[in-house]
């Protein structure tokens, strides 16, 4: 079913992001049909609120469409059984969060195992946990990062037993997989999905853990998510949690008064969690330092992300979108349209360097919570590429393309960055001009870099040593970021140098074969560089 430019599509996004004056002026105006657009039709979660609110502002003729296209009438009978399946996701969920208390205080004084001294790292079983609450992921961050650790631990370890609830694509075959289904029942409403999940998690996966003994469990942490640390107490194995954000920062800085609401809940998860993990690995220095302050001290490692060289060779790139063949220089940007992504930034960059009529074309790779607003923004530009989402395979084809790579990334609204950008380390692969901010953990990668921190450094004299990996502007700073894109193409030939050593520290430095035997000795053998 196709809906014409008139139709007004209220997004789901506009609820989650705080972006409620639609809202007020829904009554005022007239509509002839209007389209709630959500993830997925099979998990309505809060969706349900959408429906009785555009029923209250007299909307009749609504739909709901998916990401995935699909389209469904909001009918009479659609709004009572839906309202039906919520009420009962609601209370069985409830039931779960009462348990939740039991089940912590059952195994809360039960202290964390330790690695025996100097362990043989080729007799290791390593038991690794994946339960983040995202189905069917064929791109992103994490999605790189899982797979080079758990493809990492596979060349180095006895044997690696992987447990999620998406097989990813992308792990070698030498490596166990279990894959734990959900009920889509629990994501009616989304209260305690991601504990039922854990909980799910353990029941499944114990009687693997009584057929077979693992040395260590290797887990990314996850909101809510206590399987880990539960399975540790249980079979008195040695928890590792591989630490890539604060669950509890994100919940604190959500604007959703629900998330508001669940945060005691999740800062107590995420506590029983950390204080039964044997080791810590943080992957950046900034995230060891948020650690230290909440009291984590001892057993706390950095180990920096990294990337699988092998995918950025020439053999695997995939013919893609003739458009990028010009001669026009590439500007690229790849990840997630967020604002500690900095893609508002970005997006300035971009009025003005084709306002100037700087002769590039943009690629932008990706999706997320503002890609829709980008996209309205830069409409009337021609030299823009929007592809959605890649999937992991593809994204190095992708890349490719590009000459200049941006990674603008930008501080939180409460003046903090506890990200480790993983498209860093791709960009670093494929030899190219790299534009990033000045944050710690972009800055200490690009090491050294050319730096713009005002416009007048670009009227002194530049001095571009041999040693030079990339260039860093002032964060947050659209003009210097447009300035600094503007330098690298008029003097692209000049600067390729800083790619090529960039590509080499990644071979030196960054590789996920050198990123795991990093893990693997410092967790192990207590070698911490």
């Amino acid at each position: 079913m196709g809906f014409d430019k008139k139709t007004n599509i209220l997004r789901y996004s506009d609820f989650y992001s705080n972006r409620l004056n639609k809202f007020k002026n829904l009554r005022k105006e007239k509509y002839d049909k209007l389209v709630l657009g959500i993830y997925d039709l099979n998990y309505l979660k809060w969706s349900i609120l959408f429906i009785y609110l555009l029923y209250y502002l007299n909307v009749r003729k609504t739909y709901i469409i998916d990401t995935k296209g699909r389209v469904e009438k909001i009918t009479l009978f659609f709004l009572i059984k839906s309202t039906f399946l919520t009420s009962c996701s609601l209370i069985f969920q409830l039931f779960y969060l009462l348990k939740l208390p039991f089940i912590v205080l059952r195994y809360y004084s039960v202290e964390p195992p330790f690695f025996e001294k100097k362990v043989l790292l080729k007799n290791l079983n390593v038991a690794y946990l994946r339960t983040n609450d995202t189905y069917n992921l064929k791109s992103g961050g994490s999605l790189g990062h899982t797979l080079g650790v758990i493809n990492g631990f596979s060349k180095t370890v006895k044997s690696v037993h992987f447990f999620g609830i998406d097989s990813l694509s992308g792990i070698k075959n030498d490596v166990s997989k279990t894959i734990i289904t959900q009920n889509k029942f629990f994501n009616y409403v989304n209260i305690s999905n991601r504990f039922i999940t854990s909980n799910l998690f353990v029941k499944k996966i114990k009687k693997f853990f009584l057929l077979k003994k693992y040395d260590v469990i290797y887990q990314r942490l996850s909101r809510d998510d206590i399987s880990g640390a539960i399975l540790s107490k249980i079979f008195k194995i040695p928890l590792v949690i591989e630490y890539n954000s604060s669950m509890t920062w994100e919940v604190t800085n959500s604007s959703f008064i629900i998330e508001k609401f669940l945060l005691k809940i999740t800062v107590f998860l995420e506590k029983f969690t950390l204080n039964q993990a044997t080791s810590i690995i943080a992957v950046s220095k900034v995230l060891k330092e948020e650690l230290n302050m909440r009291g984590y001290k001892k057993n706390v490692y950095v180990v920096t992300n990294g990337v699988d060289p092998e995918l950025f060779t020439q053999s695997n790139f995939l013919k893609i979108n003739k458009k990028f063949e010009k001669k026009t220089k590439v500007v690229c940007f790849s990840g997630t349209f967020g604002f500690w992504h900095g893609i508002n930034i970005m997006e300035d960059a971009i009025h003005i360097l084709n306002k100037e009529k700087v002769n590039c074309e943009f690629l932008l790779i990706g999706d997320g919570l503002y890609r829709k607003d980008i996209e309205a923004s830069l409409k009337k530009y021609t030299n823009i590429t929007f592809t959605g989402s890649v999937n992991f395979k593809k994204i190095a084809s992708y890349l490719s393309k590009a000459d200049i790579f941006l990674s603008p990334h930008n501080l939180n609204k409460d003046k903090s960055f506890i990200g480790s950008p993983t498209k860093l380390f791709e960009y670093m692969s494929l030899g190219k001009i790299i534009i990033g901010s000045d944050l710690d953990q972009i800055s200490s990668i690009l090491y050294p870099s050319l730096k713009f921190k005002n416009k007048e450094d670009f009227n002194d004299t530049i001095d571009l040593n041999d040693q030079l990996v990339g260039i860093l502007t002032s964060p947050g700073d659209a003009q210097l970021l447009a300035m600094s894109i503007k330098y690298a193409i008029q003097n692209y030939n000049k600067l390729q140098f800083m790619g090529q050593n960039a590509q080499t520290k990644i071979h030196d430095k960054y590789t996920w074969d050198i990123k795991v035997n990093e893990i693997l000795k410092t967790v192990f053998q207590g070698n911490e560089k």
